[in-house]
C-alpha cells in the first residue's frame, strides 16, 4: 500500500519541495527494506519500481534546478551503492538503471540546448551566459560518482634522485595554482578543463567560452572572404554560422584543442571556492587554490594586502616660513628679465 502512495505522489510531484520530501521519503524506505531478514524480494521490488518511477519523473520535470536533480541522482546511486547483498544488488537493478537513464536524458537535452545555442545563431550574437550555464549543468550530469571519489586532487609524482640531485625520494605533497585565469587575466569563477587535459591546471569556463566565440567569428568571416559569399544564416560581417570544426579553443596550459562540449568543471575546486564565499571569503585575483595531501581537501588562500606605504607629513611652522623669508635672494638679470635666486 505504502508503494501505491508513492507512485500517486510521483505522478503529482510539481515543485522543487514536494520533490525532496519524496525523495527523503523514498531513500528512507530503502534503507529500512535492505535492512529487514530474511529478504522480502517482493517489497524491494516495489521500492525498486517506485524509484524508476521517481527517475523517469525527475527527468522531465522542468522545476527542479539542475543542481538539485545531480544531488538527488547522487543520494540514490550512493543509497543503492550500500546493499549488503548480491541478491539486493539484482532487484535494485532497475532502479540504478533509471538513475543512469536520468543523467543521461538530462546531458541529451543539454548538449541539445547547447547546439540551439551555438548553431542557430551567428556566433558573434552567442549569449555566452547562457552556454556557461548548460555548459556547466552538462558537466553535473557527465561526472562519474565512482571515478570522482578517487579523483580529488592531483595524484602524487614522485621524483628520483635523478631529477633531483639528491639521494632520497621526494613526492609532491602540495600543489598550488593562483586564481588569476590565464586567458581573461580575472579571477576563475568557473573552475574547468578539457576532458583530454592530462595537467591539473584549471582556467575560467565563461572565458573559455569567449575564446570559443572569437575564434567562431574569425574563422567565419575568414571563409566569407575567401568564398567570397556569406553563409545563408550569416548576418552581414558578424560572423557566419559556426560548424564542427570551429567550435573548439586552445588550452591555454597544454595547447590542445578543446570542444565546446569537451570543456568539464573541477566539482572539487568549485566546492572549495564555495565553502570560502559562505564563510566570508572574497575570490582575487592574487588569491590562489591550495590542494594539501595531507589533508586531502581544497583551500583557498587570499593573498595579504601589502602594508600601507609610510606617509610623510610636512609640518611648516612659523619658524620655517620666518627662516625662509629670512634668507637673503640673488638678483640675476638676463637682458630685461629680472630673476630671484637662493642663496
Amino acid at each position: 500500500m505504502t508503494s501505491q502512495k508513492l507512485l500517486l505522489e510521483v505522478r503529482s510531484m510539481s515543485s522543487a519541495d514536494s520533490v525532496g520530501s519524496l525523495l527523503a521519503r523514498i531513500i528512507s524506505l530503502v534503507k529500512s527494506e535492505i535492512s529487514v531478514y530474511p529478504l522480502r524480494t517482493h517489497e524491494l521490488c516495489k521500492i525498486s519500481m517506485v524509484c524508476g518511477a521517481f527517475c523517469r519523473s525527475l527527468a522531465v520535470l522542468d522545476c527542479v534546478p539542475a543542481t538539485d536533480v545531480a544531488k538527488h541522482a547522487q543520494l540514490l546511486s550512493s543509497a543503492f551503492g550500500d546493499l549488503p547483498s548480491s541478491a539486493q544488488a539484482t532487484v535494485f537493478a532497475y532502479a540504478i538503471g533509471e538513475v543512469e537513464g536520468l543523467r543521461t536524458t538530462r546531458r541529451l537535452s543539454t548538449r541539445q540546448r547547447i547546439n540551439d545555442l551555438t548553431r542557430t545563431v551567428p556566433a558573434s550574437l552567442w549569449n555566452v551566459e547562457r552556454i556557461t550555464a548548460c555548459l556547466r549543468e552538462l558537466s553535473l550530469f557527465e561526472k562519474s560518482p565512482h571515478a570522482r571519489k578517487q579523483s580529488h586532487g592531483p595524484s602524487k609524482r614522485s621524483r628520483d634522485a635523478f631529477e633531483t640531485g639528491t639521494e632520497g625520494v621526494l613526492e609532491t605533497v602540495r600543489w598550488q595554482q593562483p586564481l588569476r585565469d590565464p586567458l581573461s587575466h580575472d579571477v576563475i569563477t568557473i573552475p574547468a578543463r578539457g576532458l583530454l587535459c592530462q595537467h591539473h591546471e584549471v582556467f575560467d569556463l565563461r572565458s573559455f567560452v569567449r575564446a570559443v566565440q572569437q575564434v567562431a567569428v574569425r574563422s567565419g568571416d575568414a571563409v566569407e572572404m575567401v568564398m567570397g559569399q556569406h553563409w545563408s544564416t550569416g548576418c552581414n560581417g558578424m560572423g557566419g554560422r559556426a560548424d564542427d570544426a570551429v567550435l573548439a579553443a586552445p588550452c591555454a596550459f597544454c595547447g590542445q584543442s578543446i570542444g565546446l562540449q569537451s570543456v568539464r568543471v573541477d566539482e572539487s575546486i568549485m566546492e572549495a571556492m564555495q565553502r570560502h564565499l559562505d564563510n566570508g571569503g572574497v575570490l582575487v585575483v592574487e588569491g590562489s587554490v591550495v590542494w594539501d595531501a595531507a589533508s586531502e581537501v581544497y583551500c583557498i588562500i587570499e593573498r595579504k594586502k601589502p602594508a600601507e606605504e609610510a606617509k610623510v607629513e610636512v609640518v611648516v611652522t612659523d619658524d620655517t616660513l620666518a627662516s625662509e623669508t629670512s634668507r637673503p635672494r640673488r638678483e640675476v638679470r638676463i637682458g630685461d628679465h629680472v630673476l630671484f635666486a637662493d642663496e
